[in-house]
């Protein structure tokens, strides 16, 4: 695995883990607060998203990133 490629697997694993953590942050603060934590969750979870689509291809489908070698024959 190459570096860009490991940076984006990295990148995307944390991503997921932002958007698993973010919502149980959310519901162990129980109700005291809940809106500014509600706000939070959903600022997090966006960019979370966003991280994710952005590097989740770079790490899954790396062949499409490359330059095509043309054949010279």
């Amino acid at each position: 695995m190459n570096q860009t490629r490991l940076i984006a697997a990295l990148l995307a694993i944390v991503a997921l883990l932002i958007c698993v953590a973010a919502p149980l942050y959310v519901f162990l603060m129980g109700m005291e607060n809940y809106e500014a934590n509600f706000a939070g969750y959903k600022v997090w979870f966006n960019w979370a998203t966003l991280l994710w689509f952005i590097s989740a291809p770079f790490w899954m489908i790396p062949e499409f990133f490359q330059k095509q070698k043309e054949d010279e024959e």
